[in-house]
């Protein structure tokens, strides 16, 4: 007979602070607990993603920009579980500001230059992150009309 972990047990062996957990199943190759804010938590082999997949960014690298001229770039990362959240590290141009919830990276830039820097996708799976750089330069867009 093998021994249980059963709830009497549990909440003598945890202090009630950290009693996070309410219900939990275990199987021959993975483990998941529903936590008491009704989130589910799982953890073990991951070889056939039966846990999820890590995230995956499937926006391509960011444009250069050109000072003073207004500039948006949205990275965009799909996994399974959805992903919770970006983070970027690094510098970028003087004049841009990031939204690390929603990946975006937005703004005028004001200093020239390249930049380079991380961006990181999370989700309850794991953490993907890709090495982006963005040539910011005082480019003067010259038109050929009157030129004979």
């Amino acid at each position: 007979m093998c021994p249980q972990l059963g709830r009497s047990t549990y909440k003598r062996l945890v202090p009630r602070k950290h009693r996070r957990v309410i219900a939990i199943s275990a199987g021959n190759s993975l483990t998941c607990a529903v936590t008491t804010a009704e989130a589910v938590r799982c953890w073990g082999d991951n070889s056939a993603g039966q846990l999820g997949a890590s995230p995956a960014f499937t926006s391509g690298p960011p444009p250069d920009g050109r000072l003073g001229v207004p500039y948006t770039r949205t990275f965009v990362a799909t996994a399974v579980p959805s992903v919770t959240g970006y983070a970027a590290s690094g510098p970028v141009p003087s004049g841009l500001t990031r939204d690390q919830a929603n990946g975006v990276l937005s703004g005028t830039p004001t200093t020239p230059g390249t930049f380079a820097f991380d961006v990181t996708s999370t989700n309850e799976v794991n953490a993907e992150s890709v090495h982006y750089a963005i040539h910011c330069c005082n480019c003067i867009r010259r038109s050929l009309v009157g030129i004979h």
